[in-house]
């Protein structure tokens, strides 16, 4: 495997992402390639070294996602979410736990407390446990 594979690999395993080569140049570009001739596992502890410094790793993590939110983004989402809301609700499961993966500033799953908030009127606290994550510390500060 090259480099290349070997730093597409490592991002998929610390991020859990998948780079076009675009991506993957432009990140290699930021965090810096180890000396030609190092093996892979070296390549890998030389990236995860790099990774500790805080501002390097903010400015990678921040070029890898696309930071793209909106609410209600995803009209077709939010149709198939309240059906699935009304449905779980009559069968009597919930709570049901939501989790938003990759929610940047959190446009998103406030958009599902919205949903939620208009099918199920003010109980819906106790029928959808909302979760928002994301590997992005500047989104995630906006958000906040």
């Amino acid at each position: 495997m090259s480099k290349e594979g070997w730093f597409e690999k490592w991002v998929t395993n610390k991020l859990g992402l998948r780079l076009s080569a675009r991506q993957r140049d432009k990140l290699l570009l930021i965090i810096g390639s180890p000396a030609p001739g190092v093996k892979q596992k070296m390549a890998m502890q030389y990236w995860d070294s790099q990774s500790e410094n805080a501002a390097l790793w903010d400015s990678f993590v921040e070029t890898a996602t696309n930071n793209e939110s909106s609410f209600f983004r995803e009209a077709a989402f939010y149709e198939l979410f309240t059906a699935i809301l009304k449905e779980k609700c009559a069968n009597g499961d919930v709570p049901l736990t939501v989790l938003s993966a990759g929610c940047a500033a959190g446009q998103e799953i406030y958009s599902c407390a919205i949903a939620a908030h208009r099918t199920l009127g003010p109980l819906f606290s106790e029928s959808v446990d909302l979760y928002g994550v994301d590997v992005d510390r500047a989104a995630l500060k906006r958000g906040r």
